[in-house]
């Protein structure tokens, strides 16, 4: 109940944890992130590319 009460009278707080959280959303999840990652998992199984 603490922390909620801080976020809820600290509005820079709320929007650094925002901003942060966005960041990482768009650094680890991006399409072209997770299109890499999802192909070089494929390589390392031995899956082979279809070339559409």
């Amino acid at each position: 109940a603490t922390a909620l009460i801080r976020l809820r009278d600290d509005a820079e707080l709320r929007k650094s944890l925002g901003s942060n959280a966005r960041r990482i959303v768009e650094e680890h999840f991006d399409r072209k992130v997770c299109e890499k990652e999802l192909l070089d998992y494929y390589d390392r199984i031995g899956i082979k590319r279809c070339n559409t």
